[in-house]
């Protein structure tokens, strides 16, 4: 029987059978097999020495006899090769399921519990957005050359500093799935070169960029931020997160908690006049039994970074 559409939406179970395979006259092992409910499945069946195995292509009613019968075309040249479809398949679901991707969602969920919320920001870019490419490819095809070459394309369109921090997180990744999983047996990056040496930091904003930034800065949460950022130096999120709690109007200070400082040690930082009068100017807008009584600036803290930016360049 040629197996067209025209043909299969003929066939029917013979009577007093619940499962019956329609094999197709020009590929040998290409079929359809029918059961009683209504069940169509295209299958491919063949012979590897004196085993038969036959493999399952695809329900009927999700793909059309032309795409099927290609399928089952390549298998039978496979078979004819000496090689063994069902056993080919297999290796590449098994690779699928040990792919850099799936690795990488693994890592990742496991530090949530281990690293700040800004470092994993960092990492989740070093391996879910630069290291992208290797996603699909099976961990045990991950050699230097490839990280190598990964290492240099994000040098080049990122910079030296993005290509060596991805490449740290590499590192670390292949260290933990060396101890965690039972298929990374050796790290990759570790014999592969920096992407080159980086440049400290030395640009500095003068007196009249400082003036342009503060007068084009709005009376909302990221400009009140950025004023904060400009008068007291500290870090982003330690200013983004500032919580009511941790000002101290009487002895005029902040005093940051261990917890919330990259290094991991409490912070006071002395309030000048000026950082003084913009804190009491926020605290005579609180409002009780709102969360305006935990964060000083509620609206602003998640997405100030990238609000604050476009306002300026606006």
């Amino acid at each position: 029987m040629d197996l067209t559409q025209a043909n299969i939406s003929r066939l029917q179970l013979p009577a007093g059978k619940s499962d019956a395979i329609f094999f197709d006259d020009k590929i040998p092992g290409f079929g359809l097999r029918l059961r009683a409910g209504g069940s169509q499945t295209w299958i491919f069946q063949f012979k590897i020495g004196p085993m038969q195995q036959r493999m399952v292509l695809g329900k009927a009613s999700a793909m059309k006899p032309e795409a099927a019968r290609k399928i089952a075309e390549r298998h039978h040249a496979a078979v004819k090769d000496g090689r063994n479809p069902a056993a080919e398949r297999a290796v590449r679901a098994a690779q699928s399921a040990n792919a850099f991707g799936e690795l990488v969602r693994r890592y990742l969920e496991f530090k949530q519990g281990t690293l700040r919320p800004r470092s994993l920001v960092e990492v989740r870019r070093h391996l879910e957005v630069h290291a992208k490419p290797l996603h699909r490819l099976p961990v045990a095809a991950i050699d230097k050359a490839i990280v190598a070459h990964l290492i240099k394309d994000i040098a080049t369109s990122s910079g030296i500093v993005a290509a060596n921090r991805m490449r740290a997180s590499l590192s670390a990744l292949f260290t933990w799935a060396m101890k965690e999983t039972d298929f990374v047996e050796g790290n990759p990056v570790i014999n592969t070169h920096a992407a080159g040496k980086e440049k400290p930091r030395d640009r500095v904003l003068e007196n009249a960029e400082i003036k342009i930034i503060w007068r084009a800065l709005a009376d909302d949460d990221c400009g009140m931020i950025v004023k904060l950022l400009l008068l007291t130096a500290q870090r982003r999120n330690e200013v983004a997160g500032l919580r009511w709690s941790e000002i101290d109007f009487e002895r005029n200070r902040i005093m940051l908690p261990d917890e919330r400082t990259k290094n991991g040690r409490s912070h006071h930082i002395p309030m000048s006049d000026s950082v003084r009068q913009l804190l009491e100017a926020r605290r005579s807008k609180r409002v009780e039994g709102q969360e305006l009584v935990k964060l000083v600036f509620p609206r602003g803290f998640a997405g100030w970074a990238r609000a604050g930016k476009l306002a300026l360049d606006g």
